[in-house]
């Protein structure tokens, strides 16, 4: 995990545009923010967001069950996110998810943003926030808000 070029200034925006999607997003509506890979053996690294029941939001970092091989969790990754609060897959408390979860009401959309920022910042090193790909029929839908070059 290494200190991103990217700075706070940039982070803090994509943080707050973040947050706003989220609160924006149509109940049972969902999307997802993603790190472009060359290995086909499984999943990129993303991020997902659903809209569920009355003001949730649900944010979910994808798990070793779906990443790419070369992009599998270390222990040590597994352990910072446990350490940040992210639920581990397979979670049986009943609200479980086959990825590493985080639930929020709507009115804490700044930490969950604020969490994910982390994510990509920290646990993923990206180094240049224009490295997140988002569909730009979200960006579009939700409103999305962001410096120029944020997302593509």
């Amino acid at each position: 995990m290494s200190t991103a070029l990217t700075t706070d200034t940039v982070w803090t925006s994509f943080s707050d545009s973040l947050a706003r999607a989220l609160r924006e997003t149509p109940q049972d509506d969902s999307f997802a923010l993603e790190l472009e890979s060359d290995d086909d053996s499984g999943a990129c690294r993303y991020v997902q967001f659903c809209a569920y029941g009355p003001g949730r939001i649900r944010c979910e970092v994808v798990s070793n069950e779906y990443l790419a091989l070369s992009l599998k969790h270390t222990v040590a990754d597994l352990r910072w996110l446990a350490a940040q609060g992210w639920g581990e897959p397979g979670d049986t408390n009943g609200q479980g998810s086959t990825n590493h979860y985080l639930d929020v009401d709507v009115e804490w959309v700044e930490f969950a943003a604020d969490q994910v920022v982390r994510v990509f910042r920290d646990l993923w090193s990206v180094a240049d926030i224009g490295e997140i790909v988002a569909d730009r029929d979200l960006i579009d839908r939700l409103g999305w808000v962001a410096p120029e070059g944020e997302l593509r």
